[in-house]
């Protein structure tokens, strides 16, 4: 399983043209709609006002909680042969991939342009 999170602007046209090229490679992709809570349609271009929009919107996101009950949510529904999961994160989504490259479940990880500020000692620290 391949989760690829997105930029800000959401699972737009971009974000699903690299599942569809992950799909015809033969993997199973799946681009993760990192707002769904907070704005469950998100679908943003690359001007400055979707950019704007999109950062009122990531301060909404309960990251943690969310990888957590994404994670369960997966893991739950999969067979064991199938629990190994790769993430490829794009800018923000690259900090996602980032936090959930610590967890065991998480086989690989491809971590985009992430602009992560990280803290030492809670690196990888999930909390509900």
């Amino acid at each position: 399983m391949v989760l690829v999170f997105p930029e800000v602007f959401g699972v737009n046209s971009w974000v699903r043209s690299v599942v569809d090229r992950l799909a015809d490679h033969g993997f199973a992709a799946l681009a993760m709609p990192l707002f769904a809570r907070t704005a469950p349609e998100l679908d943003l271009g690359y001007t400055k006002a979707d950019f704007l929009r999109a950062e009122n919107i990531n301060n909404l996101l309960r990251l943690s909680r969310f990888l957590l009950m994404l994670l369960q949510l997966l893991l739950g529904r999969s067979s064991k042969k199938q629990s190994r999961i790769t993430v490829i994160g794009f800018c923000f989504g690259g900090h996602v991939a980032l936090i959930t490259s610590t967890l065991p479940e998480v086989t690989s990880t491809f971590d985009f342009m992430a602009q992560a500020r990280v803290l030492v000692g809670q690196v990888g620290i999930l909390q509900a």
